[in-house]
């Protein structure tokens, strides 16, 4: 593999770049609100893909080059292998970000510290086989989504109480404030290169509070089991402690964004709306875990806007060493991006991956899971938090919909097909 040599792919030239340049002037005409670089680069790249029918493109900005993977084979080829010096590894890019806050966190990982921190992460956060972890989580969300909300950061604020009680099982508010305060700069280069030194103070703070409460840990919570699962397997405290803030960012980051934007479509969606109620109705006792575990409706509804609006839309990785997939080289130390938008609003697969289709998650003859691989990752990096997250939106939905019947709707969710991204604007909750 990487020894052999194979044939080049194909490269981005002027024309590709001049389409680039016109998108950005466009989105400064006097009649554009604002300028989204970031949804520019993203049609342009869609555009690429539907272009090349090849299973990646080189992406030659003249200064820096990467390899845009556009075909469902070699991203499965990637994904399927575990993270290795021989394989593939964490980009550049994922790496000089994550190393901000975490740099000995599974994402970072490879060899045999991902042998050694993936069985720990897939162990602590996996409600299989877990009924005590999945009812704590659910005492978390009834007392945290007591209240009604009023808006997406409501949502928020609720989604970072839930993380405090499940993760640590009680801490200090203002963790929740850290955590989403130091991954807006891990998630921002501009932001991390010019004003990154003036969260040295937060990060030594951040870090002081997570292990003061690991040495507290007991219960249920996610550091109590991770103490257990732990025990024994020679690890550094640094090393366990960095694990966390992935853990907590979770619920304040990419949960909250799912479960806000799964609320918005039942609300813009009134049939969809009254299946999940006649399906929370028969689920049982709502103060009990199982009866959450019956929702596979709801379950399809999150599945489906992770599907269409994605939390997390790319990720990077490097082979250290080249390969070679079915007959192409992968250049030895070039960044490689997944842009999961690609593959999942692929209409040539799917005629309607542009629609909200909930019933397909449901469907035996349907295998989405196939088709829609990469919704939490797949393959030896898929989310070992995934049967977490769900749960746990799954439990706010009762509460913020079912039970108070609250909802949102956007005009623009309303009727397929349905554009990307998600609707601009912070919509508002109203109790019907």
């Amino acid at each position: 593999m990487a020894n052999e040599t194979g044939k080049t792919l194909p490269s981005t030239g002027l024309m590709d770049l001049i389409r680039l340049i016109c998108g950005l002037l466009r989105a400064l005409m006097p009649n554009r609100y604002f300028l989204n670089p970031g949804l520019v680069l993203s049609d342009w790249i869609r555009d690429l893909a539907r272009r090349r029918s090849t299973e990646g493109i080189i992406l030659n900005f003249g200064f820096r080059r990467f390899l845009l993977v556009t075909g469902r084979d070699l991203s499965r080829h990637i994904l399927n292998q575990s993270p290795s010096t021989n394989t593939y590894a964490a980009g550049p890019g994922k790496v000089a970000a994550v190393s901000f806050l975490a740099e000995q966190s599974l994402t970072l990982s490879h060899d045999e510290k991902w042998d050694k921190l993936r069985p720990l992460n897939e162990q602590t956060l996996s409600t299989g086989g877990s009924p005590d972890l999945q009812q704590a989580a659910l005492f978390q969300v009834q007392v945290a989504f007591a209240q009604p909300v009023s808006s997406i950061d409501d949502i928020r604020d609720r989604m970072g109480r839930v993380m405090l009680g499940v993760v640590f099982g009680g801490a200090p508010p203002q963790l929740a404030q850290d955590i989403q305060v130091l991954f807006g700069y891990v998630q921002s280069l501009p932001r991390r290169k010019l004003l990154g030194w003036t969260q040295r103070g937060r990060r030594e703070r951040f870090y002081g509070s997570i292990r003061q409460s690991w040495n507290e840990a007991q219960g249920t919570s996610l550091l109590a089991r991770a103490h257990t699962f732990s025990r024994g397997g020679h690890f550094d405290e640094d090393q366990l402690l960095q694990q966390i803030p992935h853990w907590m960012f979770t619920f304040t980051g990419s949960g909250t964004d799912l479960l806000s934007r799964t609320l918005a479509m039942l609300g813009s969606r009134p049939e969809v709306a009254e299946q999940v109620r006649q399906e929370i109705n028969a689920a049982g006792p709502l103060d009990q875990a199982i009866s959450i575990s019956r929702l596979n409706f709801v379950e399809a509804c999150l599945l489906e806007t992770c599907r269409l609006f994605p939390p997390v839309t790319r990720t990077s990785h490097v082979a250290p060493q080249g390969d070679t997939f079915d007959g192409v080289s992968i250049p030895a130390g070039l960044e490689i991006l997944h842009y999961f938008l690609i593959s999942l609003r692929d209409t040539s697969v799917d005629p309607s991956a542009n629609y909200f289709e909930p019933d397909k998650w449901l469907d035996p003859g349907n295998d989405r899971r196939s088709v829609y691989p990469n919704i939490f990752l797949s393959g030896a990096r898929a989310c070992p938090g995934e049967s977490l997250i769900l749960f746990v939106c799954k439990a706010a939905i009762i509460f913020l919909y079912g039970v108070k019947n609250e909802m949102l709707s956007i005009r623009a969710l309303t009727t397929d097909p349905l554009s990307f991204p998600f609707p601009k604007g912070t919509p508002r909750f109203r109790l019907s």
